[in-house]
């Protein structure tokens, strides 16, 4: 999927129960952006380099496949967050975070998951 940063986003409105790992890929010319939203209240994005599970309970966060990784800019990412306690996503956004913040670039193999994935699971194809 491709966002443009201007005011693409995708919604769904279906409540995916007990969600405990989101992975997907993502590629853009930033290594910041504001990739998906959960719950009104639960996000994933990155701020130079940075992933953050906002408002997961103690996520573990692997980029192509490494702990604590680092996005890189201008190369495909693979990110995987992780946690022990559940969380019922309901209003799913992909593309933006609130109303006005936007991510540009393009968002592929979006997973959410009922269990925490493995550590073996943690490590993506190349």
């Amino acid at each position: 999927m491709y966002f443009d940063g201007a005011d693409d986003s995708i919604s769904v409105s279906n409540t995916i129960a007990n969600v405990q790992s989101v992975s997907f890929w993502e590629y853009s010319n930033s290594n910041s952006g504001n990739y998906l939203r959960l719950t009104s209240s639960v996000s994933v994005s990155a701020a130079s380099g940075t992933v953050s599970g906002n408002n997961f309970s103690s996520p573990t966060v692997y980029v192509n496949g490494v702990a604590n990784g680092k996005v890189k800019a201008f190369q495909w990412n693979h990110i995987i967050i992780t946690t022990d306690t559940g969380i019922s996503s309901n209003g799913i956004k992909f593309g933006v975070l609130g109303a006005i913040t936007y991510f540009a670039g393009f968002l592929d193999d979006i997973r959410l998951y009922n269990y925490a994935l493995s550590p073996c699971r943690h490590i993506p194809f190349r």
